[in-house]
């Protein structure tokens, strides 16, 4: 597809890099010479310098023939505009990142009636990311799918538990309704294990399944499942705002700081259930005067990275069950003691997966159909849930007589209303909803996965 991106920022450069990944042809928009030639010098794109706004530039860009236009510079006025603009030269699909809650909160407006196919709110994403993890306290990560009931998880096994030393094929005995997608151990690759595998005290898996039978595998890996009641944000801006009402709404006691007196009174007038406090979110001693110890969970928003890093290392010292953190710049975490860290979401990725989601959804193949694309943490691996059709070369064949490419797994079958977490002896019929995950490669078409017949 002939994609358009204006805004050549942290968020663009992810989208871009993403989508050239993809197969797509780029053509980068910004106002910013140096920028654009960064961009053009370390990708294979077009570079246009000017307002994304201006049709004149959009010109430039021949928007007109795109397929796909996006707008996401940090400004939502300026993504609206450019958008509506796009929309009238001709542009196919047009997205627009919004932060501001005030544009997506509390009103209904067809976007779709002045050109705005999709918009996306990152700030809003990651609050709805962050709350999920409060389902789970004792995982890493938490990805919810599509398919409703199900979610993927990632969980350490811990040294002496139940599941060290077990080969991975004995843990489906135990719980049958779960499936181990993705392992990863010490430095090696992220894999997709195979069935004689054995786990080992300290790997992290990813796991796919129900609420009741990954708590009941969180128990296994010698977790100790206990709510969480009490959080401690840092950083009062966007995320927050959104964030704020959601933990309020599960009873969950908030302990906010924020810097900038005009916006902690702010959050205070329109969060008066929550403690607000004025001060740096870094200083120890205002940290220990809060009692951070006290709290079940840190959340560390700020917009300085190296801030958000430091405090949940420090949470983390300080006895903080579970620490989250957002990052822009993920090449700092491996300088970190990555064992020290929990969550990590970074807001690129998280927009540069929903804009692919959405951008995949409109490559309709002979054998299926893309329902949803999620990338597991920052890219570990990728899962992609498919509606097969009549056509699928693997449809009605039992999973034990299909080989699968290395790294490639059929993770769930979902058939009218019963999920099946597929065995052997499973077969895929047109009409079903089914989570394909690879690791360390796209998972593009149903038929691709399979391998080449010898």
């Amino acid at each position: 597809m002939e994609i358009v991106v204006v805004g050549a920022g942290t968020v663009g450069e992810a989208l871009c890099f993403d989508l050239i990944h993809e197969g797509h042809e780029l053509t980068l928009i910004d106002q910013k010479a140096s920028l654009v030639h960064a961009m053009t010098e370390k990708m294979d794109l077009k570079g246009v310098v000017g307002n994304g706004t201006v049709p004149e530039i959009q010109r430039e860009a021949d928007v007109a023939s795109c397929d796909v236009f996006i707008s996401a510079t940090p400004v939502d006025e300026v993504n609206i505009v450019a958008c509506i603009v796009a929309s009238r030269f001709g542009a196919r699909h047009c997205i627009a990142r919004i932060r501001n809650p005030e544009y997506t909160r509390g009103f209904d407006f067809r976007w779709e009636s002045i050109g705005i196919d999709l918009m996306m709110n990152t700030e809003q994403q990651m609050a709805k990311e962050i709350v999920e993890e409060f389902d789970f306290p004792n995982a890493n990560y938490v990805e919810p799918s599509t398919v409703e009931g199900v979610q993927i998880i990632k969980v350490r096994i811990l040294p002496g538990s139940p599941l060290a030393g077990m080969p991975v094929l004995q843990v489906r005995r135990h719980i049958a309704g779960i499936l181990i997608c993705v392992l990863q151990r010490g430095d090696m690759a992220p894999m997709i294990p195979r069935a004689e595998m054995h786990l080992e005290g300290g790997d992290r898996v990813h796991v796919i399944g129900t609420k009741h039978d990954l708590d009941r595998f969180q128990n296994l890996a010698g977790h100790r499942i206990s709510a969480f009641r009490s959080v401690f944000i840092i950083g009062g801006g966007v995320t927050a705002r959104y964030l704020v009402p959601l933990l309020l709404k599960r009873c969950i006691t908030v302990r906010l700081i924020e810097r900038d007196r005009k916006k902690a009174e702010k959050l205070a007038l329109e969060f008066p259930k929550a403690n607000i406090v004025t001060g740096d979110g870094t200083d120890q001693n205002l940290l220990n005067e809060q009692r951070l110890a006290h709290y079940d969970v840190s959340v560390a928003l700020t917009d300085v990275d190296e801030e958000n890093l430091l405090f949940s290392l420090y949470a983390h010292r300080q006895g903080v069950r579970k620490t989250i953190s957002r990052v822009t710049r993920s090449n700092l975490i491996p300088l970190l003691d990555a064992e020290c860290l929990d969550t990590i979401i970074t807001p690129q990725h998280l927009l540069a997966s929903s804009i692919i989601r959405y951008v995949r959804s409109l490559e309709i193949t002979a054998d299926s159909e893309i329902e949803d694309y999620q990338r597991l943490e920052n890219g570990v691996a990728e899962a992609v849930t498919f509606r097969v059709k009549r056509e699928a070369r693997l449809a009605n064949q039992a999973l034990r007589t299909v080989h699968l490419k290395e790294n490639i797994i059929i993770a769930l079958i979902k058939r009218d209303h019963r999920l099946i977490v597929p065995a052997g002896d499973d077969m895929v019929q047109a009409g079903d909803s089914v989570i394909v995950l690879g690791a360390g490669q796209s998972v593009r078409t149903l038929d691709s996965i399979m391998a080449a017949e010898d």
